[in-house]
């Protein structure tokens, strides 16, 4: 029975760093977000020669 016990604990403490390690990693990086948007002044296509740059 401890040994059951132990392991269920094991499980937990696994599955609760990697939880805690995910939400790290997502908050350091906005691409994870779905809500994710760039700013206006940088444009989705940076390659695109919609620009007055352009000539």
């Amino acid at each position: 029975m401890s040994e059951l016990i132990l392991f269920i604990t094991l499980v937990l403490l696994v599955t609760g760093v990697a939880l805690a390690l995910l939400e790290v990693i997502d908050a350091d990086d906005p691409f994870f977000h779905t809500d994710y948007r760039p700013p206006r002044s940088h444009p989705d296509d940076p390659f695109s020669h919609s620009g007055s740059w352009y000539h």
